[in-house]
């Protein structure tokens, strides 16, 4: 096994006053305290909205979003702090391989890593397969709108969701694909699914 070595680097820096923390913009680039350590361990990022009163908006380049009080940028006259840097990153994937048993798709799944990055390389934090089962799906956004339907009872008016609108997402999804679309809904819409029938044409086969 390769041993893989890690270290901190260092870098000269300073953090902002209030005053020049109010001319940040989005986007600008900077560094912040991490907050794990016993130390200040910056990380780098960049502002994550427009200038405000007090705390800057600030997320680092490893996903962490926080108000800081304290930010930083780079300066040869300021002080030298442990600076944390990437190591590489992470990539996160679903593949789906039909026909194929659970042991062997993992174990060929290690060997084709193993194969492209050289062994000892890659840290494999997790592999987890699941059955997937033989069906296909379609995809649709709806929505739907109150309509008085029918006469009234006991006085009152009947009312009654129908769907006024649809729009085909996706047709044919493999059952488990289909999850990719939830949440992904536009504001007033539902998401639906229903069981795929391909479509059989009515003309006489000679």
């Amino acid at each position: 096994m390769t041993a893989l070595q890690y270290k901190l680097d260092t870098m000269k820096a300073r953090a902002l006053t209030e005053e020049e923390r109010a001319f940040l913009a989005k986007d600008d680039e900077v560094f912040v305290d991490t907050g794990e350590f016993n130390q200040t361990v910056l990380a780098p990022g960049w502002c994550d909205a427009a200038p405000r009163t007090g705390a800057t908006a600030v997320k680092t380049i490893y996903g962490a979003r926080g108000l800081y009080e304290k930010v930083y940028v780079p300066d040869e006259n300021g002080e030298e702090l442990p600076l944390i840097r990437t190591a590489g990153h992470r990539a996160t994937a679903t593949v789906f391989v039909p026909d194929m048993e659970e042991g062997e798709l993992q174990e060929r799944v290690k060997r084709a890593l193993r194969n492209e990055f050289g062994a000892g390389l890659v840290e494999l934090w997790n592999l987890r397969t699941s059955p997937t089962r033989d069906l296909r799906w379609d995809v649709y956004f709806e929505r739907k709108e109150l309509v008085s339907v029918g006469g009234p009872v006991d006085g009152r008016g009947q009312l009654h969701w129908r769907v006024v609108e649809r729009d085909c997402q996706a047709r044919g999804v493999r059952d488990g694909h289909h999850r990719l679309f939830m949440g992904k809904e536009p504001k007033g819409w539902s998401i639906s699914f229903e069981l795929h029938h391909p479509d059989v044409s009515g003309a006489e086969i000679l």
